[in-house]
């Protein structure tokens, strides 16, 4: 859904094995970074998808792991000065969609954030 959203947008979109040349190249040119592995999920938690050297200021990075709420992809996106979006984001998201989907009512989006954080405990 977000690369039909991007491509009708005119962006284009690629997807890469992490760790290839190509990939490097592409995370270096890249306006938004997304990573879609179980890369740095708990208990692994020192693995990144992304080098932190490919990074830079004016990139997007988002992550869809949400467990731990700030991965070392994430961590190290914003020290190069990356605007970072966390899993959470995504989670909430789908929750929200799944809970107006059932009820046909707006979700409480603040709320569902909230509790997922405190279940988290970051």
């Amino acid at each position: 859904m977000l690369a039909g959203d991007l491509a009708a947008a005119g962006r284009e979109v690629k997807a890469f094995v992490a760790g290839s040349k190509d990939a490097e190249q592409a995370i270096v040119a890249a306006d938004l970074i997304v990573n879609c592995s179980p890369l740095g999920m708990h208990p692994n938690v020192n693995e990144t998808p992304v080098s932190a050297r490919l990074m830079h200021e004016g990139q997007g990075a988002f992550d869809v792991v949400y467990n731990p709420m700030e991965t070392r992809f994430l961590r190290e996106a914003r020290e190069a000065g990356c605007k970072v979006v966390s899993g959470v984001e995504m989670f909430v998201g789908q929750a929200a969609a799944q809970f107006e989907l059932w009820t046909g009512k707006d979700a409480p989006l603040d709320e569902m954030r909230l509790v997922v954080v405190e279940a988290l405990g970051d």
